[in-house]
């Protein structure tokens, strides 16, 4: 799981990846990407000078580790719908790939592949 503060102390924003158990190899999957309302629209400047929203920077930093704990180069993630704003997210970093989720009819399953 993966926190980020305001140098205040405040929660921003929380991400969490898991190993799905059903699939082999080892294949990985974004839990959870949350952005608190207040900190929605902030952009961070990675290493390469792009600027990225909090929410990706999240998503990034769950793919970075993935790779860093070896997981499988493909991962995918779970969203409603009609989460326009978390499907957009997932075509910025990616994911492109749609799926319709078996276990929940509202929501569609997003693949790809990491990052490097």
């Amino acid at each position: 799981m993966l926190l980020a503060h305001s140098s205040g102390g405040a929660l921003l924003a929380v991400a969490a990846h898991h190993i799905e158990p059903t699939l082999v190899p080892d294949v990985g999957y974004t839990e959870v990407v949350a952005v608190a309302l207040s900190a929605r629209g902030t952009l961070l400047a990675l290493p390469s000078g792009d600027r990225v929203s909090l929410g990706q920077f999240m998503l990034l930093t769950v793919f970075r580790q993935m790779r860093e704990l070896g997981r499988h180069c493909r991962t995918f993630v779970r969203v409603d719908r009609r989460n326009l704003r978390s499907l957009a997210l997932c075509d910025r970093v990616g994911l492109r790939h749609v799926v319709d989720d078996p276990s929940d009819p509202t929501l569609v399953q997003r693949w790809g592949t990491l990052p490097e």
